[in-house]
């Protein structure tokens, strides 16, 4: 119903009901039981609440206005803010050799805290970097030949990314990590539980199916980078480097 025509009939209302109203409050209807109930339990509260009524729409509809206007602004802030979020992040240069290891902070799954490349620091280093199920098998395919080849330990740091897994099972996820997994390397290795898409993106994940790998020079800066699953070509390179540090 228009607004004009609600006031109106509103209006129209009142005039039929008033007669029983003035007629209860003057005497005649009051005689009436019929007419008592009526007026009491019906005319007078119909009265109030269609009053009250005109009164309270337009200060509804204008509220409404108003939240109507902050929200969608508030959704153009928003959407505003996850273009300029996409936008840096498709922009961000992905790692290359030559380049600077960005900074990473955070504690292995042994409880330690780990902080790279200062971990590194003075050292030629290997990070390996997974993304799930197969990229773990590949990273472990790794850790395992360098802790088959080096009697000491080399500086080979593992961050497992797994922000997916729920977190009823993120206790058995760890478990699972460091019991297929070398103790001395239990140290150096993370289970990373945030930040999987900012470090998608700054290693150019094109492939879940294999682990990636830095190479790191004695000043942080990346010697070498894989490019696909485990090779007994790669694996010959990073250890000549390794023997060489």
């Amino acid at each position: 119903m228009k607004a004009a025509s609600e006031r109106q009939f509103i209006r129209i209302l009142h005039l039929v009901l008033s007669i029983p109203i003035v007629g209860y409050i003057y005497g005649p209807v009051a005689s009436i039981p019929q007419a008592v109930r009526f007026t009491r339990w019906v005319a007078m509260p119909v009265v109030v609440f269609t009053g009250f009524w005109l009164w309270l729409k337009p200060r509804l509809l204008k509220w409404r206005r108003q939240s109507s206007g902050a929200a969608r602004t508030l959704l153009s802030l928003t959407a505003l803010f996850s273009l300029m979020s996409s936008t840096a992040m498709a922009q961000s240069p992905v790692l290359s050799v030559g380049g600077a290891c960005p900074y990473f902070s955070a504690q292995t799954v042994t409880g330690k805290p780990l902080v790279l490349p200062e971990a590194a620091s003075g050292k030629t280093a290997l990070v390996i970097f997974t993304f799930g199920r197969a990229s773990g098998k590949d990273g472990q395919t790794w850790n395992l030949r360098l802790a088959k080849d080096f009697q000491n330990p080399v500086p080979n740091y593992t961050i497992i990314f797994a922000e997916s897994v729920p977190k009823m099972l993120q206790g058995r996820a760890l478990s699972g990590i460091k019991s297929g997994m070398p103790q001395e390397m239990q140290n150096r290795a993370v289970l990373q539980l945030q930040d999987e898409q900012k470090w998608r993106t700054i290693l150019g994940v094109k492939d879940d199916q294999h682990a990636y790998v830095l190479l790191l020079k004695p000043d942080g800066h990346i010697a070498w980078r894989n490019a696909s699953t485990f090779s007994e070509s790669d694996y010959a390179f990073v250890r000549s480097q390794l023997i060489v540090r």
